[in-house]
């Protein structure tokens, strides 16, 4: 036993390798039985295009969700300040100028020799009329 290997050790390495290239298994083992090789191409390459479809799918998807949901809250922004502008403005201008003409024209109406129980019994009056068309 000693004597093979004394044997083995003085042979050239070259004649090793050569017979060690025909053991079974020889290639499998070099190789670390493509272990790395069929990681690569199994998880890794899957991971990889399971990224490309994962952004594809964030700047489309989620990202158009997003931007339609802006642009839903800008329209509907314009529309209610419309609204209130021309609408509830409009309305409460309407009225301001009703009855500031109702004023005037209860003025002019009015004797120009008033004392002060008939101011207050027309301010009593107007107060009634604007209670009576802002209750209905």
């Amino acid at each position: 036993m000693v004597r093979r290997a004394r044997q083995i050790r003085s042979e050239p390495r070259t004649r090793l390798a050569d017979q060690e290239a025909t053991l079974p298994l020889f290639e499998a083992i070099q190789n670390k039985y493509w272990v790395d090789e069929i990681y690569q191409a199994t998880i890794i390459g899957w991971a990889l295009k399971l990224r490309l479809v994962l952004s594809d799918m964030d700047r489309w998807v989620v990202d158009g969700l997003v931007n339609g949901a802006g642009i839903l809250a800008k329209g509907a922004a314009w529309v209610t300040g419309a609204i209130d502008h021309y609408l509830v403005d409009g309305a409460v201008n309407f009225v301001a100028e009703g009855t500031l003409a109702a004023g005037n024209r209860f003025a002019k109406s009015r004797p120009a020799a008033s004392n002060r129980t008939s101011t207050a019994s027309s301010w009593r009056r107007v107060f009634a009329i604007i209670q009576y068309f802002l209750v209905k």
